[in-house]
């Protein structure tokens, strides 16, 4: 009689706050010391094999190539961080920021128009709402329990498993 159940999450409350802060001053200037010329999306995440980081860097090679001032900015670290600042050599319009949390992540989140993840979706659902930053997601088993809180058209972008229809879908 003296459990509740919660939903799994972290406190958002403090980056939602600083979200809210982040000026269109102070966005612009992110803009600016990033390079960031058009359409901007993020990925937030570990950098590991469960995100699917090949899937999202050959849909933000089709995305480009629709919209040429598209750019991708990956924030997070791990195992697979060495690979994607590879690709990121090769491709002007992706920049590896490593990993942002707080004030930084807010920024991050202000000057981008989506959040990417393709891959496993766990506590990044909860991210995505602190920053007012939409999710886009592909079905597949491969997603933790926080999926359940996306809805497809309302409050995020799902896709199916291809990379042709997540890249159109962005």
């Amino acid at each position: 009689s003296r459990i509740t159940v919660v939903q799994n999450a972290t406190d958002t409350k403090s980056l939602g706050a600083a979200r809210d802060a982040v000026t269109v001053e102070t966005a612009s200037a992110v803009r600016r010391s990033l390079d960031l010329a058009g359409e901007t999306c993020v990925f937030v995440g570990g950098l590991d094999a469960s995100k699917r980081l090949d899937f999202l860097v050959a849909a933000g090679q089709e995305i480009h190539r629709k919209i040429p001032g598209f750019g991708l900015l990956i924030v997070g670290d791990g195992a697979m961080r060495g690979g994607i600042e590879r690709a990121a050599a090769r491709m002007p319009w992706m920049r590896v920021l490593g990993r942002a949390t707080g004030q930084r992540l807010a920024e991050i989140g202000a000057v981008s128009a989506l959040m990417l993840n393709p891959g496993s979706v766990g506590l990044v659902a909860v991210d995505s709402f602190a920053l007012l930053t939409p999710i886009v997601a592909s079905r597949g088993p491969f997603h933790g329990p926080e999926m359940d809180y996306l809805i497809d058209g309302k409050n995020a972008v799902i896709t199916e498993s291809t990379v042709s229809d997540y890249a159109s879908r962005v």
